[in-house]
């Protein structure tokens, strides 16, 4: 280890780094990089994993109205006056 003498308190110190201007530029582009890269991540729900898109709720809704018409608790014209209305 290198070792050096100090002259105010005579004594042999470790020698210690100091932070330049090139851990600044570093921390800088590092810092620059994030901010330019969070926007571009994808978002996606916490809880299952999917990603957001804008298509998605109305898939969704259709799929539900078909399994409330699958199991018996709504008619069929009920069926395809909430799917025009969807649809719209």
């Amino acid at each position: 280890m290198k070792t050096k003498h100090c002259n105010i308190c005579n004594k042999q110190t470790i020698f210690k780094r100091h932070l330049g201007i090139g851990t600044l530029i570093a921390v800088i582009v590092t810092l620059g990089w994030w901010v330019l890269a969070i926007p571009f991540y994808p978002v996606r729900c916490t809880y299952c994993g999917e990603q957001r898109s804008s298509g998605r709720p109305k898939d969704l809704t259709i799929e539900i109205l078909k399994k409330r018409y699958a199991r018996g608790e709504i008619n069929k014209e009920e069926f395809e006056e909430k799917k025009r209305d969807l649809d719209t």
